[in-house]
């Protein structure tokens, strides 16, 4: 059922992600663990990614918002540069 599928897709969700900002510096902690309950899905997923030049965000919520800015969206002609 859709609700099923639902429940199943915000399973992937979560992720500890702090920012510091300073004076000329800043700094983005994540973790780069993928899982879904008990299970490990990946130990290498992206959560930082450099827009352009002075703009940098991190997503610690949906998993497919982060992959989409991964790989990019070519209908909106972005691309994202991992940290």
């Amino acid at each position: 059922s859709l609700q099923d599928v639902l429940q199943q897709i915000f399973e992937y969700n979560g992720s500890p992600v702090v920012e510091m900002v300073g004076k000329n510096c800043f700094a983005i902690a994540s973790d780069y663990h993928l899982g879904v309950q008990l299970q490990t899905i990946a130990t290498d997923f992206q959560r930082a990614f450099k827009i352009h030049g002075k703009l940098y965000i991190s997503l610690s919520g949906l998993t497919t918002d982060a992959q989409t800015l991964q790989h990019g969206d070519s209908s909106a002609g972005s691309a994202c540069h991992p940290l």
